[in-house]
Protein backbone atom coordinates (compact mmCIF):
# COMPACT_ATOMS: atom_id res chain seq x y z
CA UNK A 1 0.00 0.00 0.00
CA UNK A 2 1.51 3.58 -1.17
CA UNK A 3 0.66 6.43 1.62
CA UNK A 4 0.82 9.81 0.46
CA UNK A 5 1.63 13.24 2.73
CA UNK A 6 0.24 16.54 1.13
CA UNK A 7 3.38 18.99 1.69
CA UNK A 8 1.76 21.71 0.30
CA UNK A 9 0.61 23.55 3.20
CA UNK A 10 3.91 23.75 5.11
CA UNK A 11 5.94 26.31 2.88
CA UNK A 12 5.62 30.30 2.31
CA UNK A 13 7.46 32.96 0.30
CA UNK A 14 7.73 36.05 1.61
CA UNK A 15 8.82 39.55 -0.36
CA UNK A 16 9.25 42.89 0.77
CA UNK A 17 7.69 44.43 3.80
CA UNK A 18 6.78 40.60 4.83
CA UNK A 19 3.95 40.33 2.25
CA UNK A 20 3.25 36.67 1.11
CA UNK A 21 3.72 36.05 -2.34
CA UNK A 22 1.98 33.63 -4.28
CA UNK A 23 3.83 30.02 -4.36
CA UNK A 24 2.96 26.39 -5.17
CA UNK A 25 4.96 23.02 -5.12
CA UNK A 26 5.36 22.04 -8.41
CA UNK A 27 4.99 17.97 -6.60
CA UNK A 28 2.08 18.33 -4.03
CA UNK A 29 2.17 14.60 -2.65
CA UNK A 30 5.25 12.54 -1.59
CA UNK A 31 5.38 8.75 -0.53
CA UNK A 32 6.18 8.52 3.31
CA UNK A 33 9.68 7.16 3.64
CA UNK A 34 10.48 8.35 0.41
CA UNK A 35 13.22 11.45 -0.75
CA UNK A 36 11.26 13.87 -1.90
CA UNK A 37 12.80 16.88 -4.77
CA UNK A 38 10.27 20.39 -3.26
CA UNK A 39 10.51 22.61 -5.90
CA UNK A 40 8.88 26.12 -4.97
CA UNK A 41 7.58 28.07 -7.90
CA UNK A 42 7.23 32.34 -7.19
CA UNK A 43 5.31 33.07 -10.37
CA UNK A 44 5.16 36.93 -9.24
CA UNK A 45 5.70 39.35 -5.85
CA UNK A 46 2.87 40.99 -4.67
CA UNK A 47 1.55 44.10 -5.10
CA UNK A 48 4.14 44.78 -7.87
CA UNK A 49 6.95 44.38 -5.49
CA UNK A 50 9.88 42.14 -6.23
CA UNK A 51 10.53 39.01 -3.88
CA UNK A 52 13.53 39.41 -1.33
CA UNK A 53 13.29 36.46 0.66
CA UNK A 54 11.94 32.64 0.76
CA UNK A 55 11.55 31.39 3.87
CA UNK A 56 10.75 27.59 4.06
CA UNK A 57 9.37 26.20 7.78
CA UNK A 58 10.21 22.59 7.26
CA UNK A 59 7.82 20.07 8.73
CA UNK A 60 8.01 17.69 11.27
CA UNK A 61 8.80 14.41 9.78
CA UNK A 62 10.55 15.84 7.35
CA UNK A 63 14.24 15.33 7.74
CA UNK A 64 17.97 15.40 6.49
CA UNK A 65 16.99 18.56 4.38
CA UNK A 66 19.15 20.01 1.98
CA UNK A 67 19.01 23.03 -0.08
CA UNK A 68 20.16 24.14 -3.23
CA UNK A 69 22.15 27.35 -3.54
CA UNK A 70 20.90 29.90 -5.77
CA UNK A 71 23.80 32.40 -7.32
CA UNK A 72 22.60 36.50 -5.79
CA UNK A 73 21.00 34.39 -2.84
CA UNK A 74 22.29 34.43 1.04
CA UNK A 75 21.49 30.44 2.26
CA UNK A 76 20.53 30.13 5.79
CA UNK A 77 19.21 26.46 7.26
CA UNK A 78 18.40 26.78 10.79
CA UNK A 79 18.62 23.65 12.57
CA UNK A 80 17.02 22.48 15.73
CA UNK A 81 15.89 19.02 17.22
CA UNK A 82 12.91 16.95 16.00
CA UNK A 83 10.38 16.53 18.17
CA UNK A 84 11.43 12.48 18.11
CA UNK A 85 14.16 10.82 16.70
CA UNK A 86 13.52 9.40 13.48
CA UNK A 87 15.74 6.37 11.72
CA UNK A 88 17.51 7.00 8.52
CA UNK A 89 19.77 4.76 6.68
CA UNK A 90 19.54 2.62 9.61
CA UNK A 91 20.79 5.17 12.36
CA UNK A 92 18.92 7.27 14.53
CA UNK A 93 18.07 10.83 13.47
CA UNK A 94 17.46 13.73 16.22
CA UNK A 95 17.76 17.09 14.65
CA UNK A 96 18.19 18.48 11.09
CA UNK A 97 16.88 21.47 9.35
CA UNK A 98 13.94 23.13 10.67
CA UNK A 99 13.93 26.31 8.48
CA UNK A 100 15.71 27.41 5.36
CA UNK A 101 15.94 30.90 4.19
CA UNK A 102 16.87 32.35 1.03
CA UNK A 103 17.60 36.16 1.20
CA UNK A 104 19.30 38.75 -0.38
CA UNK A 105 18.07 38.63 -3.83
CA UNK A 106 15.36 40.41 -6.07
CA UNK A 107 13.20 38.73 -8.04
CA UNK A 108 11.31 41.43 -9.50
CA UNK A 109 7.47 41.00 -9.83
CA UNK A 110 7.90 39.82 -13.85
CA UNK A 111 9.94 37.19 -13.41
CA UNK A 112 9.77 33.50 -12.48
CA UNK A 113 11.79 31.29 -10.52
CA UNK A 114 12.38 28.30 -8.15
CA UNK A 115 13.63 27.28 -4.91
CA UNK A 116 14.90 23.84 -4.52
CA UNK A 117 15.88 21.88 -1.33
CA UNK A 118 15.28 18.17 -1.23
CA UNK A 119 14.11 15.87 2.27
CA UNK A 120 13.17 12.22 3.37
CA UNK A 121 10.02 11.79 3.99
CA UNK A 122 10.51 9.67 7.51
CA UNK A 123 8.99 6.09 7.23
CA UNK A 124 6.41 6.87 10.02
CA UNK A 125 4.16 9.43 9.20
CA UNK A 126 0.97 9.24 9.23
CA UNK A 127 -0.57 9.46 5.67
Amino acid sequence: MNRYLLLAGAFFVLGTSATFAHVTLETQEAAVGSTYKAVLRVPHGCEGKATTAVRVQIPEGVISVKPMPKPGWTLQVKKGRYEKSYQLHGQAVTSGAREVDWSGGSLPDEFYDEFVFRGTLAADLPA
